[in-house]
């Protein structure tokens, strides 16, 4: 065992190249969610060392062997504890400032007079969005029940494992000349700007009743007023769009995978627009079958076992290349009477392993998207990395906004 190892604490198992990717990019997911009412920050800290006790992953760190990065059990002391601060909303993880070799998770807290934003951030290479989603619920859960004065039981859960691990059934090795290099000191990391537009119930459930009118998704017709929106602003046509999606591949393993048993269980779907199709609805099932061709021959599976690969190819064909992370319907945490949430959205904090390394959110030539349902409203964000100006994001979201609110409108 390596010396920082030893000083963390006992080695729990090496990270596998899908988790490697994500300490490469440096990326923390957050899941924030703004409430208004009531907040008992004591109490709540309480729940979140309770969802420590459930999912002691949380609690773990990195080190490096000289091969690669190992998850590892932290170092006596003191525990994780929430961050609450008084500031602006807009600002969920300010003051945030976490390191993987000292947390891979946190909890913070911004309030402003009855309101406030409370986000779990979690490094993606222990978690996906599927899975920091359960553990949001779950502290929450615990917070209810600890205000109510209800006896609960902490169930502490195995550390998870890998996609490779779970697809292939055995744990990976570390190929030989592929090892990372050696980290280097960062200074600090950073939180990149993302941009939002939320629509209103009404326009949302109209998107739903088209949805079932066409017999599609409303991921599918989001999918292509994205595809649309990109081509507009790009000035291609909508086939010269490439358009990717992370998938949750917990449901393809024998038997399948609980939501919290994986650390980022994801495979990468691909699509391109037929040439000559530009319709919205067409686009829409243009996906729909593209979808179901990749799940039936095996693509998105075989993806989540080279997934560097697969991310690594995503960028690297010129202009009009997408990545857009579909969160589904958030269903709202139940909490005490007094408190209300009022919204959800994701998240970045970026912490990379050695100076000068981009994370996903600021990758060149790709455009980052989230997408999530949260009491009957979409929400679309947009990355708006600082070496891209604002401005033509912003002509995105309102393009997407048009295509959206305007599909099925004759």
């Amino acid at each position: 065992m390596s010396t920082v190892a030893a000083q963390h604490g006992s080695k729990i198992r090496q990270l596998a190249p899908s988790e490697e990717m994500f300490v490469g990019f440096g990326e923390y997911i957050g899941l924030s969610l703004r409430t208004v009412g009531t907040l008992d920050t004591d109490t709540l800290a309480d729940a979140f060392d309770a969802l420590l006790d459930s999912h002691p992953v949380l609690t773990a760190c990195l080190s490096w062997d000289g091969h690669g990065h190992n998850l590892v059990a932290p170092a006596p002391g003191p525990r994780l504890a929430a961050s609450v601060r008084d500031g602006r909303l807009d600002e969920p993880l300010a003051g945030a400032d976490p390191d993987p070799e000292n947390a891979l998770a946190g909890l913070y807290v911004v309030r402003d007079g009855r309101r406030a934003v409370v986000t779990l951030l979690v490094h993606h290479c222990i978690a996906d969005a599927l899975s920091a989603s359960a553990m949001l619920a779950q502290m929450w859960s615990y917070y209810t029940d600890l205000t109510e004065n209800r006896t609960f039981m902490v169930v502490p859960h195995e550390f998870p494992a890998s996609a490779e691990e779970l697809l292939s059934g055995r744990p990976p090795e570390r190929r030989t000349g592929s090892a990372p290099r050696a980290p280097e000191p960062v200074a600090a990391g950073s939180v990149p700007n993302i941009l939002s537009l939320r629509l209103t119930a009404a326009e949302t459930e109209h998107l739903v009743e088209i949805a079932k009118r066409e017999l599609v998704t409303v991921n599918s017709l989001v999918t292509a007023a994205i595809v649309r929106a990109e081509a507009d602003c790009l000035g291609l046509s909508p086939d010269g769009i490439r358009f990717h999606y992370p998938m949750n591949m917990r449901a393809v393993t024998r038997p399948p995978t609980p939501v919290t048993a994986g650390t980022a269980v994801l495979g990468i779907g691909r699509f391109r627009p037929p040439a000559g199709v530009t319709d919205q609805v067409d686009i829409a099932r243009a996906f729909a079958d593209n979808l179901r061709a990749e799940l039936v021959d095996g693509t998105v599976r075989d993806s989540a076992l080279r997934l560097p690969e697969a991310f690594g190819a995503i960028s690297g064909h010129g202009p009009g290349a997408v990545l857009t992370t579909n969160w589904q319907t958030i269903v709202p945490p139940p909490v005490p009477d007094g408190l209300e949430f009022e919204d959800f959205h994701a998240t970045i904090y970026h912490r990379p392993r050695r100076p000068g390394t981009v994370g996903l959110a600021e990758t060149p030539g790709t455009t980052l998207y989230f997408v999530n349902i949260f009491q009957g409203r979409l929400r679309v964000q947009i990355s708006a990395p600082q070496s891209v100006a604002v401005e033509p994001r912003q002509r995105r979201l309102t393009a997407l906004r048009s295509y959206l609110a305007g599909v099925g409108v004759a």
